[in-house]
């Protein structure tokens, strides 16, 4: 028992640190930007997916269309983001992000790819293989239905990874790759 109770710590240590030492600190830069970590989210839902419409997004993000209609709007005025016309269907409004936008979070993704980097470079191969490999074991024994990795997914879109854990665990599931749009 003590040492399921030590696991279970263990784990919500790992989470914790990351969100505090290595996510926090950016966010914490953005928010002096004016900008929430939904916002943030949005935006790098767009950086990862070409011209979504509105409805796609409240999907990829796991939020009403209401609310990203509000999202949006909130985005369009902060000039991160623009609405386009669908020339194919002109009742829908697909979206992009703006030079602006795209600046904003490319510096934000360097930044966390840089955090993690100098936590990863302070461990040898081995311990990041073991780490990894724990991660991956702990993902397969935690997902195990389909809409298990429908929540937590990334939404990597065009960056998705065959390889990437997430898909690797779907097809496990369901003999095929996960859609990436």
């Amino acid at each position: 028992m003590e040492a399921q109770i030590r696991r279970q710590k263990l784990l919500k240590l790992l989470c914790a640190t990351v969100g505090e030492m290595l996510l926090q600190p950016t966010l914490e830069e953005i928010e002096r930007s004016n900008l929430t970590d939904v916002q943030l989210a949005a935006l790098r839902y767009l950086l990862c997916h070409t011209n979504p419409t509105a409805g796609e997004m409240a999907e990829g993000l796991h939020i009403s269309r209401a609310a990203v209609s509000k999202l949006l709007d909130r985005l369009a005025h902060k000039k991160m983001l623009r609405r386009l016309d669908d020339y194919r269907d002109r009742r829908r409004t697909r979206v992009e992000l703006t030079a602006e936008g795209k600046r904003l979070v490319e510096e934000v993704l360097e930044r966390e790819k840089s955090r993690f980097a100098e936590v990863f470079a302070r461990l040898s191969e081995e311990e990041l293989a073991h780490l990894e490999q724990g991660i991956e074991a702990f993902l397969r024994a935690t997902l195990t239905r389909v809409e298990d990795v429908e929540l937590v997914c990334l939404r990597c879109g065009t960056a998705h990874l065959p390889t990437c854990p997430g898909n690797v665990i779907y097809k496990t599931l369901t003999g095929q790759d996960k859609d990436t749009v």
